[in-house]
């Protein structure tokens, strides 16, 4: 099913699973709701959410899908949305009430260059970095976007794995 989302980025399409956070009424973790947007960044209550979905549709013009995650890991279980760009995944937003977590892969062909930007990002990205395993060659950054300074370090890592060739 694809739906025309308003300004902030095309839809692909949906992936209905199972999953209970209420928004206003709304139900998070009901795979047969799905919820828009705007639902979800009310739900965050965070500028800095808009502030990078806006960015990234404008940057990229990704596809954004809202998918259902059935993860066991807590906070990664119910919708996220997803940015998709020339079919690699740019990055996975996970709402959370107040806020959000962003995963980025920083995989072989990204991590040279990562490594490069890692001084000038902020420490806290540069200690869940060298905290976060390596496995397959890739590191799978959850990086919680508490401040505009991190969401500068999402957008540059969004950069790179964007910018590397497949």
């Amino acid at each position: 099913m694809i739906k025309k989302p308003g300004k902030m980025a095309r839809l692909f399409s949906y992936q209905l699973l199972k999953g209970v956070r209420m928004i206003n009424g709304f139900d998070l973790d009901d795979p047969k709701v799905i919820p828009s947007l705007e639902t979800i960044a009310n739900y965050t209550a965070s500028p800095l959410w808009t502030v990078l979905c806006d960015t990234l549709t404008a940057r990229f013009k990704p596809l954004v899908g809202i998918e259902f995650s059935r993860c066991a890991i807590p906070g990664y279980h119910g919708w996220n949305v997803k940015f998709k760009k020339a079919g690699r995944n740019l990055c996975t937003l996970y709402p959370r009430k107040g806020g959000f977590t962003a995963l980025v892969v920083i995989g072989k062909k990204e991590r040279a260059q990562a490594e490069l930007i890692l001084p000038g990002l902020t420490k806290y990205l540069q200690d869940l970095y060298h905290a976060t395993p390596q496995s397959m060659d890739q590191r799978w950054l959850t990086i919680d976007v508490t401040s505009p300074a991190v969401l500068e370090d999402v957008l540059m890592l969004i950069q790179i794995r964007r910018s590397a060739k497949q």
